[in-house]
């Protein structure tokens, strides 16, 4: 089960700008802070989250729209 005080859309919680050449293939890194996996109550104060994590990485926001202009889509993880 989602935190509560869970985001209703995703947030930006890394970041890292490469080019590549086409077709070629690359493993990298974005490093994630522990700062990503906490939530702020309603009272304002942060705290750590609770229930499953999904992350995203692609070239804009995981929906529909962003998919349908650049024809590509996230690619996703989930963790506990």
């Amino acid at each position: 089960e989602a935190s509560p005080d869970a985001p209703d859309n995703p947030i930006l919680c890394g970041f890292s700008r490469i080019t590549l050449a086409s077709g070629e293939r690359r493993t990298i890194s974005v490093p994630i802070q522990s700062r990503a996996f906490t939530v702020v109550t309603s009272g304002g104060d942060r705290v750590p989250g609770s229930g499953n994590w999904k992350l995203y990485a692609g070239f804009g926001q995981p929906d529909p729209v962003t998919e349908a202009l650049t024809g590509r889509h996230a690619l996703s993880v989930s963790i506990k």
